[in-house]
């Protein structure tokens, strides 16, 4: 139990000022997992239940390796999916199929909307849910893809793990 407090304690600490992290969280996001090339277009989008420290970042990102970005944010739908229909702004729909990459970050996600479908039919788009990110997470995420190679990481989570089963 105490093991579990101070492990949980840190992550808090840790999270409390992400600026930098959270920075470098989105740079891995656009360089390594999205593979945003210059010239491309992205579309980054969110509700009003959004984290949006996750969106500007992942803007900055994007605008940093030569990607040319446009952000919308709207009312957080009633529903998710195809059940968002109604609630979806029409600019919003058409950007979703003139884009090259679409990165949700919608708390209500649109995976399934008509919109959605839309834009996937024109199979030129490019497509990452992240719905519901928040910053803690991003930061948590890209972690989990840098150190597990480092061995003093590994060291130091299977002690903590260790202790926990104690």
């Amino acid at each position: 139990m105490k093991e579990t407090f101070i492990i949980e304690l840190e992550l808090i600490v840790l999270t409390a000022g992400l600026d930098l992290e959270l920075a470098k969280a989105a740079q891995i996001l656009v360089k390594d997992m999205i593979k945003v090339k210059p010239g491309e277009d992205i579309l980054i989008y969110a509700d009003t239940e959004s984290d949006m420290r996750t969106v500007e970042e992942t803007s900055k990102a994007v605008h940093s390796v030569g990607g040319r970005v446009a952000t919308v944010r709207y009312p957080a739908p009633r529903g998710v999916g195809e059940a968002a229909d109604l609630d979806i702004p029409t600019p919003l729909g058409a950007a979703m199929s003139n884009c090259d990459i679409m990165i949700e970050f919608s708390s209500k996600y649109l995976l399934y909307s008509t919109p959605w479908r839309k834009a996937m039919e024109t199979r030129r788009v490019r497509y990452l849910c992240l719905s519901g990110m928040t910053a803690e997470m991003m930061y948590v995420a890209s972690v989990a893809l840098i150190y597990p190679h480092s061995p003093a990481f590994r060291k130091r989570l299977q002690s903590s793990l260790k202790k926990l089963s104690e």
